[in-house]
């Protein structure tokens, strides 16, 4: 038999779930996908937890760690042996301010932030996206989650105004989305508004 911390872990549905309720993803597929990179980057199996999760249980006395970011309850994977499977996903109380954005991409940033409704707003004016929030906000996640990444310093083309950082996206840089310290607790960054260079060649709906 291997070592248990060496087990693979499989994301249940109800972790995936989970996660999306408690990160704000609204999808649980997006939020699986997530899981499972944070768990290849900086996941580790343990039995002993630190003082802002500890007192947590699992069934199997284990849990998926990533440090400051979330704690996944394991119990053996009835479906292939020496797996693990991660019942639930419960976030460190506040402790997701003292990430960094500037050092994550993808949808490790993305976790950080919060969508205002202007920002989604801004994003259907601008690229023609569905006219049902919900959906848009989905749209824009698809279209800047390959490539975003956190700066500094706006574009220079965007011309928009002073933000605690930035995310920019696309093959161009084409999206700018400046950001601000917010109040939610799980995602402890305010995305203000969208700006999308040229926006008249910009479109989402039917997959363009």
């Amino acid at each position: 038999m291997t070592d248990p911390l060496d087990w693979p872990i499989v994301v249940t549905d109800r972790c995936a779930d989970a996660c999306a309720d408690a990160f704000g993803f609204g999808d649980r597929e997006r939020a699986r996908d997530w899981l499972t990179d944070a768990i290849a980057d900086r996941g580790e199996v343990t039995d002993t937890l630190p003082g802002p999760v500890r007192g947590r249980r699992s069934p199997s006395g284990y849990f998926l760690l990533v440090p400051g970011s979330f704690v996944l309850p394991l119990a053996p994977y009835r479906r292939a042996p020496e797996h693990w499977a991660a019942t639930n996903c419960v976030p460190f109380p506040r402790s997701r301010s003292r990430e960094d954005p500037l050092t994550l991409r993808g949808n490790a940033l993305l976790s950080l932030v919060h969508f205002l409704p202007h920002a989604v707003e801004r994003f259907q004016e601008r690229a023609g996206a569905d006219p049902d929030p919900a959906v848009a906000l989905a749209q824009l996640l698809d279209r800047i989650s390959p490539t975003v990444r956190a700066t500094r310093r706006s574009p220079s083309w965007s011309g928009t105004r002073d933000a605690d950082f930035y995310l920019v996206a696309g093959p161009g840089d084409e999206y700018c989305l400046p950001c601000r310290v917010g109040a939610h607790e799980t995602r402890p960054y305010d995305v203000i508004t969208c700006i999308i260079r040229d926006s008249r060649t910009e479109g989402v709906r039917n997959g363009s």
